[in-house]
């Protein structure tokens, strides 16, 4: 519900602060932080168990979220996107 939230302000504001670009970057479970790493055995199973389900069986890193946010930032044609950074854990 916050993404869907996030994604609704980003929409309004494309429009009311237009040409200023907005876009909006929802990344799914992320890997590779210290939550994760320092994680218990069990919890750390059902990290592994979600990366299994995405196409190239593995989470997003924060790195790929901050390549995420270059790709939007750089390109000025990209304006009122809902970027999604999971893995495409959302096709499973």
């Amino acid at each position: 519900m916050a993404n869907a939230a996030v994604v609704g302000l980003m929409n309004s504001l494309a429009v009311q602060i237009a040409p200023v670009r907005v876009n909006t970057i929802t990344p799914g479970v992320v890997a590779g932080t210290d939550a994760v790493e320092d994680a218990d055995p069990e919890r750390r199973k059902a990290y592994e168990k979600l990366a299994d389900r995405t196409p190239g069986k593995r989470l997003p890193t924060p790195d790929d979220i901050v390549r995420a946010a270059f790709a939007l930032i750089d390109n000025p044609g990209i304006n009122a996107v809902e970027l999604v950074v999971d893995g495409g854990m959302r096709l499973a």
